[in-house]
């Protein structure tokens, strides 16, 4: 197969505009999002089915995008996450009964 870097060819997009790119819920993806998405595996895709129409596959990138930036801009989308306000409840604990 051929590998897709998701992770690395869709970040800069949801960087960029993360309105546009995610949902209302903030967490999955919008409509734009997924499409963006189906973007970069339809070439792989139809290249693994053997229905590639068009020319031949795009050079995928094999290096992975985060070797080029510093630590603090990967860790971004990390910290972002830590930022959101939780109610403070914590889950709670099953226990099945024995």
């Amino acid at each position: 197969g051929i590998p897709v870097p998701l992770a690395d060819l869709l970040t800069p997009n949801f960087l960029q505009a993360p309105e546009l790119m995610f949902s209302e819920d903030r967490y999955h993806p919008s409509a734009a999002g997924y499409a963006l998405a189906a973007n970069q595996l339809l070439p792989a895709l139809c290249h693994a089915l053997g229905e590639w129409t068009g020319a031949t596959v795009p050079d995928l990138p094999w290096a992975a995008r985060s070797e080029d930036r510093s630590l603090a801009a990967r860790l971004r989308p990390v910290t972002r996450l830590l930022r959101r306000r939780t109610t403070g409840v914590p889950a709670p604990i099953v226990v099945t009964a024995s």
